[in-house]
């Protein structure tokens, strides 16, 4: 077990653009997950090369099971260029992050080449978000490259349907404490940061195991006292954590 702080701010992204007034260093930027600070972009310019940062999560937090998680600072980078040489090593679609980025970014530049460079700091397979932070980082750094989009709901969208959950990929998003709802448009989210008091205490097991795989053997129906026992120690949660409350 090691503590993990739990204040990362969400997904921050940049592009090849010269920096704009007020846009953080990186190396001195440590600015915590409030609102103003949920992510910086550069200019609408056209880029050839995209930088995304995103943090894994803690999901299913406490009884919150597929609405709440938590950032910690933990985090998956991406580095996307456009070269103008198609020649190089064949496109590894076995990569997810690869796999999800190339088409969006080859109907954007046919006649030019990628290259990738990621560093995961993630440990895989291990509860801790690491492939909604990869595929959230290769939809916002290929939309960005290819569409000048800034990270959007739609990316946190499409991140939580290919998941088959929505909470890791809200906190990697949002930053701090995230909460998520489904609606007739999708999944919303909702975030606060977490008081800088509390600290993560994260038990990584030498056993991986895919989530789809773990999420097989929960029963499909819980009793009516059970479901209002969870709701209720959901709310003592967030009100615990609102409160800085953590004893009762």
């Amino acid at each position: 077990s090691r503590p993990i702080k739990p204040k990362a701010r969400g997904v921050h992204i940049n592009g090849a653009w010269p920096q704009r007034p007020g846009y953080p260093n990186e190396e001195k930027d440590e600015i915590v997950n409030d609102r103003a600070h949920q992510a910086r972009f550069g200019s609408s310019v056209f880029l050839m090369k995209a930088w995304v940062k995103v943090p894994g999560s803690s999901g299913n937090l406490a009884s919150g099971f597929d609405v709440a998680a938590a950032a910690l600072h933990v985090h998956f980078e991406l580095e996307i260029e456009v070269v103008n040489s198609i020649r190089g090593d064949p496109i590894d679609l076995k990569n997810m992050v690869i796999a999800l980025s190339y088409p969006i970014l080859r109907r954007a530049f046919p006649k030019s080449g990628f290259r990738w460079k990621m560093i995961n700091g993630i440990p895989m397979g291990k509860g801790l978000g690491s492939s909604a932070a990869a595929r959230l980082g290769a939809l916002a750094a290929a939309r960005l490259l290819a569409l000048s989009e800034e990270p959007s709901l739609a990316v946190v969208r499409e991140t939580a349907h290919l998941e088959g959950h929505r909470d890791n990929a809200a906190a990697s998003w949002k930053g701090g404490l995230a909460l998520t709802w489904e609606t007739p448009q999708g999944v919303e989210v909702s975030s606060w940061k977490m008081p800088a008091d509390l600290k993560a205490i994260v038990c990584i097991p030498e056993l991986t195991l895919s989530t789809g795989k773990a999420r097989r053997v929960l029963p499909r129906q819980v009793s009516r006292e059970d479901a209002v026992f969870n709701l209720s120690r959901q709310g003592a949660l967030l009100s615990a954590i609102r409160k800085r409350q953590y004893h009762w």
